[in-house]
């Protein structure tokens, strides 16, 4: 089995909220690590938008828990090669019970209006006592 989720995103949505609410959006939605990375780009408002979409694609691939899961409880990371991959809060996957057996991929692209992520979690179902 392999659960998945997907999501697009304005990049000037994202843009106009960090704008407009400035740390206070990035501290609850991003991790210090995409901070860094997003901000270090010249089209940084693509890469926080690529993140953000990366995020609500991770909560769609699990059933939809916003109840379980915080924005920033999820980051993403790029390896070595540039191939993003998510890296989520121990708390969160102990209460998923999501373990090494249940890889998770995650696909990112964006432009200058528009940024997409594709998230799939291989040989994985909801525990049957976690609270929605």
């Amino acid at each position: 089995m392999i659960r998945s989720g997907v999501d697009i995103v304005q990049v000037k949505r994202i843009q106009k909220s960090i704008d407009e609410l400035g740390e206070r959006f990035l501290n609850r939605i991003f991790t210090s690590t995409e901070r860094e990375y997003s901000e270090g780009k010249k089209r940084k408002f693509e890469h926080f938008a690529a993140r953000f979409a990366a995020k609500e694609a991770f909560i769609k691939a699990i059933g939809g828990r916003y109840n379980i899961v915080n924005f920033n409880d999820v980051g993403v990371m790029n390896e070595i090669s540039g191939r993003p991959r998510l890296v989520i809060d121990p708390k969160i996957t102990q209460k998923l019970q999501i373990t090494e057996a249940h890889p998770i991929d995650v696909s990112l692209a964006h432009d200058e209006t528009t940024a997409i992520a594709f998230v799939s979690i291989q040989n994985w179902q909801p525990p049957k006592n976690l609270e929605v």
